[in-house]
């Protein structure tokens, strides 16, 4: 009984073992920088900060990762962690689930057969290669991706987990209506986080005629209904939120791209990407594919590759034999047994890659965060392949078949895969480990120089970053205005103005409607003072983009300049509240002070409200926000700020003064007298402290004393309006 418990307990603690060592392996990498598609898809996706679950709910195939975002957004602004976090703990629940039911389904086999007498070996180990498999870096610390990768991975398997369920587990009525119901639901759900799951009505009878039906007909047919209801809701969504326009594009292979500035698929720029080319281009790319779980040194998030021109090119035709000889195998072993488990695993991934790697063109031609859902199917075949041969070799030694050696392999193969994992995500790190990773492997791209290059400028290299950019021009002249933009920055910082606006001229022409180009410009022209000219071009960068906070803020500063004060301030404000400067601390610091200059309190508490949500108020911040409630008699709030203000620092004068003034106006003298004695312990004080004291003991029934402080004061004060204060104040008292 104590075995049999102990073999239960290793067989459901692997998952969350291998799930424990996965996060492990990813903590480091929780605060690395966002990279890449990051930077559009989230810090400068303006509505991430006001959008909500009835703004988003069923209004596209992602809006899942969107709504995601807009938490994300709440919890921690734009802090990594919080995205990342997510991220890691999606990829362990995939994972997890992957296990149970890849356990499940082999344990339907018969009892004696290979996959059910090691099926929590092979659940195991193919759990733990999709876990801790460098390849699925690309997915999991590519932010956007692991929400949308991740999120339709792991959508995809509940699903395919309550199918199992529904077939195998359910047997009243009231049970399978409320598991289809659930799996229904989660079909929904899914069709929000990527499109992907439009594969999962092909996917899961191929799951049932080889594990549920094993082969059977007659046994797959009891369960249409199911598959049917699968299908009618999966499609039915994506043909609602796609519409039917879409795949009539796609079936009739209407569908054309042009290519993404800086990554050139086609022979030339101006070339379209069409369905043709890009599906026989993507023989080669379904066995890099599948090479790169075999060998994952030569990862990287771009690659230098290009479209094939005909099938008879040799990176065409070559990849083709493979493929055909490789589904010929495929066909032997389905006649030899039609519920072989290479078959199904390579049915898995190839149904999987289907919408990706088919007639869909794409402005990217290979992207290993693709394989996420499909290598599920691919390291089954690896897994069944290494316990297969291990059980060979166990049969001719043994020793192998003692199960400390088998634990001691399994650890050993999965902290060697946990330190790839770790080693490769290491590039992840900031944007110069990461572009620098992109450009020593795809040479010939000039996205890869051009990003480099803003890096090498971030940290102050300014020379090497001119020749990254100069790299990315000469690679791409005529379309790619991002480099022009970048170097135009890099002159300027060698103060080379004519330099750096004949650059945006340049990038300018390529592309007329950059906010950033004219942005750029007005800072160049201000510098030189053509100020008229300047203005013109912070507003043609505002006309573009209307949330383009540093455009405000630069056209604020250039009317401070111009004593324009009111105007400034209202650009300030723009930038903070309608741009995507609520997020940037020293602008919003500045429509702050530009708000108490000219006496817009109740603005200066905005500000620094907007400034309370992205960092903790300074000293002076405080200070600042706690005269903004007294001027505008919000007294409560402001006794409550010089409090706090007083509790770190006891000796700020001037929230003393502010304090003890406030509890004298809401008549609560005997606080306004513990003020003045604290400052007198101190040996602090302020000009009219000895007014203020003696109307506080006056008011608390110290009427001698308070006579006596004044008459002191009156005889030794040289401040004459000082002294003709205290003079009334005592009149007053007689």
């Amino acid at each position: 009984m104590r075995k049999k418990y102990l073999s239960r307990a290793l067989t459901y603690g692997t998952p969350v073992l291998l799930a424990l060592v996965t996060f492990i392996t990813y903590f480091p990498s929780l605060h690395y920088a966002f990279q890449f598609d990051d930077e559009p898809s989230i810090l400068k996706f303006y509505n991430i900060r006001n959008k909500s679950l009835s703004d988003l709910f069923f209004t596209s195939t992602r809006w899942v990762s969107y709504w995601l975002n807009t938490i994300h957004y709440k919890l921690g602004i734009f802090a990594p962690y919080i995205y990342r976090r997510s991220n890691v703990i999606f990829h362990c629940l995939t994972g997890i689930i992957l296990y149970i039911v890849l356990l499940l389904l082999l344990q339907l086999r018969p009892k004696n057969s290979f996959a059910n007498k090691y099926a929590p070996i092979i659940a195991g180990i193919t759990s733990g290669l999709f876990l801790l498999h460098p390849v699925q870096t690309q997915t999991v610390s590519y932010v956007i991706q692991g929400q949308l990768e991740g999120l339709s991975a792991l959508f995809s398997f509940l699903i395919i987990f309550a199918f199992i369920i529904l077939a195998t587990k359910t047997q009243k009525l009231m049970s399978k209506i409320v598991v289809t119901l659930i799996m229904l639901a989660l079909c929904v759900i899914s069709c929000g986080a990527k499109e992907i799951t439009i594969v999962l009505p092909f996917l899961i009878p191929v799951i049932d005629w080889f594990f549920i039906a094993q082969g059977s007909w007659q046994s797959l047919k009891k369960r249409l209904w199911a598959h049917a209801l699968i299908a009618i809701t999966i499609w039915g969504c994506y043909l609602w939120l796609l519409g039917k326009n879409f795949f009539i594009y796609v079936f009739s292979l209407s569908i054309e791209h042009t290519n993404t500035i800086g990554n050139v698929l086609t022979e030339s720029a101006n070339q379209k990407i069409t369905a043709g080319p890009f599906f026989i281009s993507q023989f080669k790319v379904i066995l890099h594919y599948l090479f790169m779980f075999i060998w994952p040194p030569a990862i990287s998030v771009d690659y230098d590759w290009r479209l094939c021109n005909s099938l008879l090119a040799p990176d065409c035709f070559v990849p083709l034999l493979a493929l055909i000889t490789l589904f010929f195998v495929i066909l032997w072993t389905l006649k030899k047994d039609k519920m072989n488990l290479f078959a199904f695993g390579m049915i898995w991934f190839f149904l999987c890659m289907a919408p990706r790697s088919t007639i869909m063109p794409s402005t990217e031609l290979m992207a290993d965060y693709k394989t996420y859902l499909a290598s599920a199917g691919w390291l089954l075949v690896i897994a069944v392949a290494i316990v297969y041969g291990y059980q060979k070799l166990a049969k001719k030694n043994p020793l192998l078949k003692n199960k400390y050696i088998i634990a001691s392999l399994f650890t050993a193969g999965m902290l060697s895969l946990s330190f790839m994992t770790y080693t490769r995500n290491k590039v992840w790190h900031s944007g110069l480990e990461f572009w620098a990773d992109v450009v020593a492997k795809a040479p010939t791209k000039a996205r890869g120089y051009n990003n480099y290059g803003v890096n090498l400028l971030e940290k102050g290299n300014i020379q090497q970053a001119i020749w990254a950019f100069k790299r990315a021009i000469q690679i791409e002249p005529t379309t790619y205005p991002d480099p022009y933009n970048n170097i135009s920055a890099a002159y300027a910082l060698s103060n080379h103005l004519d330099l750096a606006v004949a650059a945006l001229r340049t990038s300018l022409q390529i592309n007329p409607y950059q906010p950033k180009s004219y942005n750029n410009i007005g800072i160049y022209l201000m510098q030189k003072g053509f100020n008229e000219l300047a203005e013109k071009a912070f507003q043609q960068a505002i006309m573009i983009n209307p949330h383009y906070g540093k455009a405000f803020y630069n056209l604020g500063r250039l009317h401070a300049k111009n004593n324009k004060h009111e105007q400034a301030w209202e650009c300030f404000k723009n930038a903070c509240t309608v741009g995507d400067y609520d997020t940037n601390p020293p602008a919003i610091i500045t429509y702050a002070q530009s708000s108490m200059s000219l006496q817009k309190y109740e603005e200066a508490i905005n500000a620094y409200g907007l400034l309370t949500k992205i960092q903790s108020l300074g000293s002076d911040e405080l200070v600042n926000l706690a005269d903004c409630y007294a001027v505008t008699k919000q007294y409560a709030q402001a006794i409550a700020l010089y409090t706090q203000i007083l509790d770190v620092s006891d000796c700020v004068v001037h929230a003393h003064h502010n304090l003890c003034e406030l509890y004298c106006r809401q008549r609560d003298y005997a606080h306004g007298l513990e003020i003045i004695q604290r400052l007198e312990q101190k040996q602090l004080g302020f000009p009219d402290l000895p007014i203020k004291k003696a109307e506080c003991l006056y008011q608390t029934g110290h009427k001698v004393e308070a006579r006596a402080t004044l008459q002191n004061f009156i005889q030794t004060t040289n401040n004459f309006p000082m002294r003709c204060a205290a003079q009334s104040l005592l009149n007053k008292m007689k």
